[in-house]
């Protein structure tokens, strides 16, 4: 009876991880940093179309005011969308983020008032 027992092996084979989703999720990380460095090209373009001031020369603090706020609303959304996903399947709320952020950008874009 022991010797059949040890016998028996109760391992798992390994799964293959999902390359191709992998690769997706990668891609999909990769576009956070390129779409935060983004803002950089116009943003003193902006500060200066908006007479935030009448030096110049602080056109830089309040482009630099305005990228570390940016960056702050990005690190504190995480949070909430992480818990999100733990309460709520992951896929749904990745899926609700992504067409939440297409209509707000189509939205933007179809305006014909636009603040600045």
């Amino acid at each position: 009876m022991t010797q059949r027992i040890r016998n028996l092996s109760f391992t798992r084979p390994a799964t293959p991880l999902p390359l191709f989703q992998l690769c997706i999720v990668c891609f999909i990380r990769l576009m956070d940093p390129i779409a935060f460095t983004q803002i950089f090209t116009y943003i003193d373009e902006f500060i200066t179309f908006l007479h935030l001031t009448n030096d110049p020369s602080k056109t830089g603090f309040y482009s630099g005011l305005v990228e570390s706020t940016f960056a702050v609303t990005q690190f504190l959304a995480i949070y909430q969308w992480s818990k999100l996903s733990s309460a709520y399947l992951a896929f749904d709320v990745f899926i609700f983020q992504q067409y939440s952020q297409t209509g707000l950008d189509e939205g933007q874009s179809y305006s014909s008032v636009h603040w600045a």
